[in-house]
């Protein structure tokens, strides 16, 4: 059996809920009614995008190899002459080799995205990830130790 204390207690608590809750109730009611002005033009979010520029066609520039410190360290570079096919986002080129410093040549297969150059250098067993940017004028790649700087 609850005791009248108890009881009063619970009584008390409901009503000063009841006289919070009308209290809120009126201040909300009896605020002044402002609205805010409307946007004057829609807010866009949406990221602008880069165009791709054209890559196909010959570019000239350096290859560089950078050997990895338990290899000896070191590297080597020289001179090259790219070509890349270009058809909507899909990128190909073959890399030559540089005498003395890339024995083989090498194989681009890749996308262009704007101006970020994803793709893989793909040889017989494996493949390497390759990432860059290019412009109209101006591309860089990069694949594990080796990277190309190349300009129309």
């Amino acid at each position: 059996m609850r005791s009248s204390v108890s009881i009063l207690r619970r009584r008390v608590q409901t009503s000063a809920l009841v006289a919070l809750v009308g209290l809120i109730v009126v201040a909300c009611e009896s605020g002044s009614s402002r609205s805010l002005p409307a946007p004057t033009a829609p807010i866009s979010t949406a990221p602008t995008s880069v165009s791709a520029p054209d890559l196909a066609g010959t570019w000239v520039g350096s290859e560089t190899v950078t050997w990895d410190p338990t290899d000896g360290g070191g590297g080597c570079s020289g001179p090259v002459t790219v070509t890349f096919a270009h058809s909507g986002s899909t990128v190909t080129a073959t890399l030559p080799q540089v005498p003395g410093c890339v024995n083989e040549p090498l194989r681009f297969e890749g996308t262009l995205t704007g101006n970020v150059l994803r793709g893989n250098i793909v040889f017989p067993a494996y493949t390497w990830p390759t990432f860059g940017q290019a412009s109209e004028d101006h591309v860089t790649m990069a694949a594990m130790n080796v990277s190309w700087d190349l300009r129309r």
